[in-house]
């Protein structure tokens, strides 16, 4: 419960006080928080996935890209399998309905880069990205090189258990 009924006695602050940014930052890393924890708790799920969107137009494209790469059953599934598939990650975010160019986005899987302006990187780090893949919780950043907005989203791998869940269901 958050409440403010004035009984704490603390002076009232104004809206540009540091005071209001330290509070502001608090209550939403409660609820970042509190949100991830739904996440984590996914119905089956393994991995835990940060999509983070930047160099879109606009918030608005960023947070699409975001949640259609987010939603793919395709890339959800592996990163199940531990696989560094950027294909459906680039497939995904072309998908979104907004202005991208394939020839400028970078993907990096956590601080492995995969992709560069578009075109997949022979990586020599092909090890690490395996042992990383094997985390429990996985980043994917893609920038757009297109403007300056950015979006973060976070969901789960799609597991066979997910698929057994809720295909169980008696009615």
């Amino acid at each position: 419960i958050l409440m403010a009924n004035g009984l704490s006695g603390i002076e009232t602050i104004t809206p540009e006080s540091e005071e209001v940014k330290k509070f502001i930052d608090a209550v939403e890393f409660v609820c970042r928080n509190l949100a991830l924890m739904i996440v984590y708790d996914g119905e089956g799920s393994t991995k835990s996935i940060c999509i983070h969107i930047k160099g879109a137009l606009s918030e608005k494209d960023a947070e699409k890209v975001a949640f259609r790469i987010a939603e793919s059953p395709l890339v959800k599934t592996s990163i199940f399998g531990e696989s560094c598939n950027w294909g459906r990650v680039m497939a995904a975010a072309g998908s979104a309905g907004v202005l991208v160019d394939p020839n400028k986005m970078d993907i990096f899987y956590g601080s492995v880069q995969v992709v560069q302006n578009g075109t997949g990187l022979a990586s020599d780090s092909e090890k690490m990205l395996k042992k990383y893949l094997k985390s429990k919780h996985i980043d994917i950043d893609v920038d757009l090189n297109m403007g300056k907005e950015s979006a973060k989203v976070w969901t789960t791998d799609l597991t066979p258990d997910y698929v057994h869940i809720n295909a169980d269901y008696k009615t």
